[in-house]
């Protein structure tokens, strides 16, 4: 409030007053003491953070559909203290039942903590953001590091979370860079059903779950999850010695879902719509791990309509267990990945472990296997369901005659088998699986150096199958693949440029009586996926509504003027 008429759109913050305190300028910021107790945040006013800080903020307010609450972090603001609270909700940054707010580190603002870890005065959990149900929440562009920085293997404490949110619907988190915790990015739902979450174009780097989506909550329900373009390419500093017991078993994408009703095999709830597309994972996974993506599953219905396509997943260690785990689905579908193993002299250098461990409801397709110990894995639960088909197997145990795939069947269901390719090919062609699939032998390099299939190699090249069907248009980079006929298998189509984003048709100007109902639409092109930012005419943009080509509001008097 500016004390005439008007709430101040723009206050500064510092971790003491500076100046005048008026807060309207960098130099005259408020302190955060007044910030913490200052319940006048209101819709649609902007906190920019200045300076270093070492005061945690609770966030006393919600802003509204259109006039977000925005914390912004201006060049040189950080959050910087030895510890950060952590459980209970508390964290650098704390909220709880508020909605519309929006913290964007604006590429520059960093949350951290001096000393949290192994060697440091503090061992204890510390939380660089934590939320805990708000709706329409979204943080970007934020730096967010150490929170627990582990460098003893036996270290086996299970601290730090960089950002913690619990329940809410409408959430993304973009463009962010996350370090050191034992969970990086977490979302977990407890109660209720929620919707839309989307974790977008981050760095997910050192942590023991870098990404995860959970509940063992019962009657607890999530839809239309996102895990796209995001890059997570090491947890090595949080490894374990295999057979120590080691609590922390390693996942680069973890969803897990074990809610079931105490004592009985009776599940309650599911996580639905679910697409993990585009992500760089690996190479450097550490041994002690479950999967690069793992899901934590007891029962079909548990997880419905997954796809994971597009994504380029490597490791340059033998592995314990596999790259993608989905042992049990309702409509899964694993399609347009490729899988880069470890370069293995001997079958006993890594054991058996296989490239996809899946079965019950998961259909694969146009998967490039390459490096990889053993391709499949479908021996721990039927196979009812389940399909492959349009995959290309290279090189598995390094161009030796080992394992091909862990089965159940044909041989003995009780007792996992490993069989050859030659006797998998028989027994999969007799099931309907893997008709149109394919192993170059003698196995020589199909890759050129960026993972594109080599021209040439027919095994790749214009060997998959169209999968528009599914809603898929593009490879890892965005290049379109065809509309039609045969697809390049893995999940790169080619070197082809992608299709610059434009606008074909631009929104008409629409005029309606005040407090009714106006539509906008445009049409784009472009390569990869789209996002839309629609804003006012005065540039401010309209937070958590860059996903779709349309827009409806309400026309009052603060919602003119669209463009």
């Amino acid at each position: 409030w500016d004390g005439v008429s008007n709430w101040v759109v723009d206050i500064y913050v510092a971790n003491s007053a500076l100046g005048t305190a008026t807060g309207q300028s960098p130099s005259d910021a408020i302190d955060m003491s007044t910030l913490n107790t200052w319940a006048g945040v209101v819709p649609g006013q902007h906190i920019h953070f200045v300076g270093l800080i070492n005061t945690a903020l609770t966030i006393g307010g919600s802003g509204a559909a259109n006039r977000p609450i925005s914390l912004l972090f201006e060049p040189g603001a950080d959050f910087r203290a030895g510890t950060w609270p952590g459980g209970s909700g508390l964290g650098a940054i704390s909220l709880s039942g508020k909605d519309w707010i929006t913290i964007d580190g604006q590429g520059v603002g960093l949350i951290e903590n001096t000393n949290e870890g192994t060697l440091n005065t503090n061992s204890s959990q510390s939380v660089a953001i934590a939320a805990a149900q708000c709706n329409h929440f979204t943080v970007k562009n934020l730096n967010i590091s150490n929170m627990y920085v582990r460098t003893d293997p036996t270290d086996f404490n299970r601290f730090g979370e960089g950002i913690d949110i619990t329940d809410g619907s409408y959430i993304l988190v973009q463009g962010c860079n996350l370090y050191n915790a034992e969970t990086l990015l977490t979302y977990t739902y407890n109660t209720g059903s929620h919707t839309n979450v989307a974790f977008l174009q981050n760095n997910v780097v050192s942590g023991s779950h870098c990404i995860q989506v959970a509940t063992a909550a019962l009657n607890a329900y999530l839809q239309d999850v996102l895990i796209e373009s995001n890059n997570i390419p090491d947890n090595l500093q949080w490894d374990s010695p295999i057979g120590t017991g080691s609590p922390l078993h390693l996942d680069l994408t973890i969803l897990f879902n074990e809610a079931k009703v105490a004592g009985t095999n009776v599940d309650s709830g599911c996580m639905s719509n679910v697409v993990i597309r585009a992500n760089h994972y690996g190479p450097h996974c550490g041994l002690n791990n479950t999967a690069e993506i793992f899901f934590d599953v007891y029962f079909p219905d548990t997880f419905v309509d997954i796809k994971m396509y597009n994504n380029f997943l490597s490791s340059t260690n033998p592995w314990k267990d596999s790259l993608i785990n989905l042992n049990i689905a309702t409509r899964g579908l694993i399609a347009n990945n490729t899988l880069i193993g470890f370069p293995q002299p001997n079958p006993a250098d890594g054991g058996a472990s296989p490239a996809i461990k899946t079965g019950f409801g998961v259909t694969l397709l146009n998967n490039m296997f390459d490096y990889t110990s053993t391709e499949l894995d479908i021996s721990s639960v039927p196979t009812v369901g389940f399909s492959s088909d349009y995959e290309l197997y290279n090189r598995f145990y390094n161009g030796g005659t080992g394992a091909f795939a862990v089965t159940n069947n044909p041989f003995n269901p009780s007792s996992p088998v490993l069989v050859t390719i030659g006797t998998w090919f028989p027994y999969a062609n007799a099931a309907g699986w893997d008709l149109n699939s394919t192993w170059p032998y003698p196995f020589r390099p199909v890759l050129d150096a960026n993972y594109v299939p080599l021209p040439g190699v027919t095994n790749g090249v214009g060997a998959g199958t169209n999968l528009t069907v599914y809603g898929i248009t593009n490879d890892i980079n965005g290049f379109v693949r065809p509309a039609s006929g045969n697809w390049t298998i893995g999940a790169f189509q080619g070197t082809n440029a992608p299709q610059p984003p434009a606008i074909t048709v631009q929104p008409a100007n629409v005029t309606t009586l005040t407090n009714t109902t106006a539509s906008f639409t445009l049409t784009a092109v472009g390569d990869p996926t789209l996002y839309y930012q629609w804003q006012f005419t005065n540039g401010v943009a309209v937070t958590n509504w860059n996903q779709s080509a349309s827009w409806t509001t309400n026309s009052g008097t603060a919602q003119t003027n669209w463009f």
